[in-house]
């Protein structure tokens, strides 16, 4: 059956979310599992369309196999494919390349040593370092020609 999500709690220790379900008739589901693929995770906003799988028949042990929202579909080429929440983030896998879109907040690598790039990095915008500015940070011990300068100035 195709319902629409109603309530969603946080997973209290439960493993699968759970969630509330309402069907035309105004049949209510509560306590609906939500299982996805491993590695991926998400909690529906309230009003995303369901696909609840009855074994069965039985209507008392369904469970959501597959979710959607129509508020929030991205256009997509033939091909693509995007990771993206109702805020506008976005992971766009497009046939160009791969589109990070913070929709306008802060996009974060966090838990890392290192970042590795092997090609070249282009912005538009400044990068920092700590807080040496690419832009802005002027060299102390600057020497003609083919001398070394010393290192930037904080």
């Amino acid at each position: 059956a195709v319902g629409r999500i109603a309530a969603s709690t946080g997973l209290g220790g439960r493993g699968a979310r759970r969630v509330q379900v309402r069907f035309d008739g105004a049949e209510i589901r509560d306590d609906t599992a939500l299982l996805h693929g491993y590695g991926f995770a998400s909690r529906p906003r309230v009003g995303a369309d369901a696909v609840v799988i009855f074994p069965g028949g039985n209507r008392a042990a369904g469970f959501i196999i597959a979710t959607n929202d129509r508020r929030f579909q991205v256009e997509l080429a033939e091909g693509e494919a995007v990771v993206h929440d109702d805020l506008g983030h976005r992971v766009h896998l497009t046939r160009a390349g791969i589109v990070i879109d913070g929709g306008g907040d802060l996009v974060t690598v966090r838990n890392t040593p290192k970042l590795r790039v092997e090609g070249d990095i282009e912005a538009t915008g400044d990068v920092k370092a700590g807080t040496v500015s690419l832009r802005t940070h002027v060299h102390t011990a600057v020497q003609p020609g083919a001398g070394t300068s010393g290192p930037p100035q904080s």
